[in-house]
């Protein structure tokens, strides 16, 4: 038998078929993008609606097409409920720990913002390094040569006017960690000093 076109009906039902298998994996492909975006949430509500069409297939006596125990059905579709559930709770438990988390990180992050970017400048930390060294070695006429900034310190160089040089080194606090005399400064910063 053909149908229109002359082409046999095999041939149609190959077609449909096909059609069938593409337009389902779109369908699949969307409820699995879905599935992604809603995470347990998604898949329980998945499995609450299964359930609930079954159980309104086997509640209105819709099953005639199934040839299965009627008690049978009624323990599955309950089981999906439940499950569905038990997927959103647990779905919304972790959303909740894992937002909790995420605000714990946050904080975490300003706080170690909020130490690093504190702490002395400059103008303070020269200041320490002078009325440091001035103590120290009991020299009045100390200058400032360089000055430089490691990840949570402060490096002073400073020399007196028969050109002994030091090296003192504070962190963010303004607390000397230690100081010591130098032959010569670090080439980078060698020049006209």
């Amino acid at each position: 038998m053909a149908l229109p076109l002359g082409i046999p009906i095999e041939t149609w039902a190959i077609i449909a078929i096909a059609f069938l298998i593409f337009y389902g994996s779109i369908r699949v492909r969307k409820y699995l993008a879905y599935l992604k975006a809603t995470g347990g949430q998604g898949f329980g509500g998945s499995l609450i609606v299964i359930g609930a069409v079954l159980f309104a297939l086997v509640y209105f006596k819709l099953n005639d097409f199934i040839s299965t125990d009627i008690e049978l059905l009624t323990k599955i579709s309950w089981w999906l409920v439940v499950v569905g559930v038990a997927a959103i709770i647990l779905d919304w438990l972790y959303q909740l720990t894992a937002k909790r988390q995420a605000t714990f990180l946050e904080e975490e992050r300003r706080e170690y913002i909020t130490r690093v970017r504190k702490g002395i400048k400059l103008e303070e930390a020269e200041k320490i390094a002078l009325k440091t060294l001035k103590r120290s070695t009991r020299k009045k006429n100390l200058q400032i040569v360089a000055s430089e900034k490691e990840f949570k310190t402060w490096i002073i160089y400073a020399k007196d006017k028969f050109g002994a040089k030091y090296k003192v080194v504070l962190d963010i606090e303004g607390e000397v960690k230690n100081w010591e005399a130098v032959d010569e400064l670090p080439s980078y910063m060698q020049g006209p000093f």
